[in-house]
């Protein structure tokens, strides 16, 4: 569709982490520890661009945190976020016993290892405030850039279609055949490369929005606060810099909210408007009463919207291609509920459409090389629901160990009062993760996160970030 050079312009997300290499102090003694940060930090930044990126990233991070427990042997304190991702990862290995595809089973379950690697970070590593902004701010700058890129990628296109941008097909989902549409959104960001469902690439957006939260309040810091500050706001004066993020937030909202709208993303849209009344609370949490008329606003805004959008929310159900796979998995589930079908087992489904460009009925007149004639889709067989993948696969004792490891992440990263979490820095900063988590939970009720490496990755980060020293 466009030139190579062009599809690559995403690479730019890129500038933002090179900055930060020039500037981590390798030469100090604790350099391993140093490489170390610097690995989260690429792991955050790859999670916006290809795959390859992301294994590479999370490479660097295993080799700095190795040469780091060689040379300085930290204490060992094992958590149950821990124990719980090696219980569930180690269920993957194990059911390849009787698994009746234990080649690509096996696959499945090398890819499931970074889960309880990152996991077992945060039992060797206790980031310090500053180390987290070392972390987070290259993945706001590149974040930013995302989004510019993406929007780039839309003008581009409208011009290259000749439409307007307001003639684009919005959250018109056909199933299939929408996957066209991914591509031009995000062909600009690699997306040919990798993988283009628009769900996981903004995930790592909200990411960045709800890291940004914190720095909303008035008189409120915290790690992602500051690293906000160092990112998007030079001002010299407090108020000025969160009057100045305050802005930074809502451009890098608007852009994230039309990335979804024209990728065509259900859940991105549903997660954007989300974090409208969170960015209100954080921004008037200083005003009792302000804050009380917004929770107000926002119950009674979501009972009108469930009565309004009842009609549509039934007609979900009529997605023949999700109901397929729902009613697969539970005949899997059924026939071997205790021990599931094996992990790689459930046999891929045929679906015989194939990808056009004429379902666009505003684009006009196409170039000829504007896509792939006959383009089969293949697809695994999974339903659109982590759990039930979970149970299917893995059986109850896969089921019930995915649910143990979501309620342990929740309760490693909620602001419960703890000897750890006595700051105020410490909450805002748990606030912000916990909403986080909150979208994932969601997603993963909607689709299949850790089973996808953007979504497997962001989640055992979280497991990371949510790590802290005694005070």
């Amino acid at each position: 569709m466009i030139s190579p050079i062009i599809s690559n312009l995403g690479i730019l997300v890129f500038l933002p982490l090179l900055i930060a290499l020039v500037r981590t102090p390798f030469c100090r003694a604790n350099y391993a520890r140093q490489g170390f940060v610097f690995a989260l930090s690429a792991i955050l930044v790859c999670s916006l661009w290809r795959y390859i990126a992301l294994y590479w990233a999370f490479g660097l991070s295993a080799v700095f945190a190795l040469i780091y427990l060689i040379k300085e042997r930290p204490t060992f304190r094992m958590n149950a976020l821990a124990a719980v991702s090696l219980a569930y990862v180690g269920w993957w290995f194990v059911l390849l016993i009787w698994s009746a595809a234990k080649g690509r089973g096996l696959g499945m379950s090398m890819e499931m290892l970074p889960l309880c690697v990152m996991c077992l970070y945060s039992c060797f590593f206790r980031l310090t405030e500053e180390e987290k902004q070392k972390i987070i701010r290259p993945f706001l700058q590149s974040a930013g850039i995302f989004v510019m890129v993406g929007l780039i990628a839309v003008v581009y296109n409208c011009i290259h279609f000749g439409i307007l941008p307001w003639e684009w097909p919005f959250l018109q989902k056909s199933t299939i055949n929408d996957l066209l549409v991914y591509q031009v959104v995000f062909c600009f960001l690699g997306g040919y490369t990798g993988y283009t469902h628009p769900s996981y690439n903004l995930l790592p957006l909200f990411l960045a929005l709800c890291l940004m939260l914190p720095s909303l309040r008035k008189n409120g810091s915290s790690a992602a606060a500051t690293a906000a500050a160092y990112a998007y706001a030079y001002a010299p004066s407090r108020g000025a810099k969160r009057n100045t993020i305050a802005l930074m937030f809502g451009l890098l909202h608007a852009g994230t909210l039309l990335l979804a709208l024209f990728s065509q993303s259900r859940i991105g849209l549903i997660f954007s408007l989300f974090l409208i009344p969170c960015a209100i609370l954080f921004f008037t949490w200083h005003k009792p009463a302000a804050r009380w008329a917004v929770i107000s606003i926002v119950v009674l805004s979501c009972i009108a919207a469930g009565i309004l959008i009842r009609p549509q929310i039934q007609s979900f159900k009529s997605d023949s291609v999700r109901t397929l796979m729902h009613e697969l998995c539970w005949q899997y589930v059924q026939k071997k509920p205790w021990l599931g079908s094996g992990v790689g087992a459930l046999n891929p489904v045929e679906m015989s459409q194939t990808i056009g460009i004429s379902y666009w009925p505003n684009i006009g007149t196409i170039p000829e090389d504007a896509t792939v004639k006959n383009w089969p889709y293949r697809t695994k067989m999974l339903p659109h629901n982590q759990f039930i993948a979970d149970w299917a696969q893995t059986g109850i004792i896969g089921f019930v160990l995915s649910i143990m490891l979501y309620l342990t992440m929740a309760v490693s990263i909620l602001p419960i009062k703890a000897p750890f979490r006595t700051s105020e820095n410490a909450s805002s900063h748990s606030i912000a993760l916990t909403i986080f988590f909150f979208l994932f939970v969601v997603l993963s009720f909607l689709e299949y996160p850790l089973f996808i490496p953007k979504g497997l990755y962001l989640f055992g980060i979280l497991g990371v970030l949510q790590s802290r020293q005694e005070v």
